[in-house]
């Protein structure tokens, strides 16, 4: 391997390691806003209810 490449080859790895790790993180924290909206949803009307809007035709 190019020894010039080196240098390139591992900034491109640490940036697909830092998205992969930012992907993971805001679906983590997606997942945490919506386990606290479901609790909340269910305090206030005292069942479980369904998050995903359902249309009545």
């Amino acid at each position: 391997m190019d020894e010039k490449l080196l240098p390139l080859k591992r900034d491109e790895i640490k940036n697909s390691l830092d998205e992969a790790r930012f992907i993971s993180g805001f679906g983590f924290f997606l997942s945490w806003i919506g386990e606290i909206i479901q609790k909340f949803f269910v305090a206030r009307n005292g069942h479980q209810r369904c998050l995903v809007p359902q249309f009545s035709v």
